[in-house]
């Protein structure tokens, strides 16, 4: 797909920060930290509307998929047409290093001159992915704080998404640390078979396959879920 005969722009950005690894909670209670201040290095894939007229006010932000050893854009494929039509802004995030650094299709593995600077695991130090939670969250808090990553658009609503694989993820992440510090509006999980507290402070709508275990798909819709 061409996003400029749609009125749309794609770049990429790196963003550095620093992460916490987290203690695995009781389910219904929020994690601890167990280390901060660990150093880390991701990049973010944006495609949004050339103009605010073009522009709904909603970011979509994808935990990219890994399952395939880099980092696939699920949600995007899926839903590309959609998107485009309504005037989403789509940002898509490398939280996991199984997407950058895995032989033999990890993008860094694929160009090592590209995404030299990319490093999830504090120099191979910590690969346990546990500090995939921060580096995500804090990829929404740039899109909500840095208007280069939206090239200056206005926003109204930024939204967690992630489908299989990485909705695995970011079921352990909503239910047990994004309520401790919260950086999104809402949340769509699908094809996602674990249970959702049913105090989060969020929106979580969760689209289920027929394959989806019973633990997730015999849990009744509460106020936010």
């Amino acid at each position: 797909i061409v996003l400029a005969n749609f009125g749309y722009v794609e770049e990429e950005f790196a963003y550095t920060g620093t992460a916490n690894t987290y203690s695995t909670p009781e389910f219904g209670k929020n994690a601890e930290v167990t280390k901060s201040g660990i150093p880390f290095t991701s990049r973010m894939l944006v495609r949004r509307p050339a103009t605010q007229a073009r522009f709904n006010g909603v970011v979509v932000v994808e935990w990219l998929n890994v399952t395939n050893g880099y980092d696939t854009d699920v949600l995007w494929l899926y839903q590309k047409e959609f998107l485009i039509r309504e005037g989403y802004a789509w940002v898509g995030v490398s939280a996991q290093d199984g997407g950058v650094s895995r032989a033999p299709n990890g993008i860094k593995v694929w160009n090592p001159t590209r995404y030299a600077a990319l490093d999830l695991t504090a120099g191979g130090t910590v690969t346990d992915a546990s500090l995939n939670f921060d580096i995500y969250s804090q990829a929404g808090t740039a899109v909500r704080n840095v208007p280069e990553v939206l090239g200056g658009l206005k926003f109204s609503y930024v939204i967690a998404a992630g489908q299989s694989q990485s909705a695995g993820r970011m079921c352990p992440y909503l239910n047990g640390v994004h309520s401790i510090a919260p950086v999104y509006d809402a949340a769509m999980l699908t094809a996602s078979n674990q249970p959702m507290r049913t105090d989060l402070t969020i929106p979580v709508i969760k689209v289920l396959s027929e394959t989806e275990r019973f633990n997730s798909r015999n849990q009744p819709d509460s106020a936010k879920v």
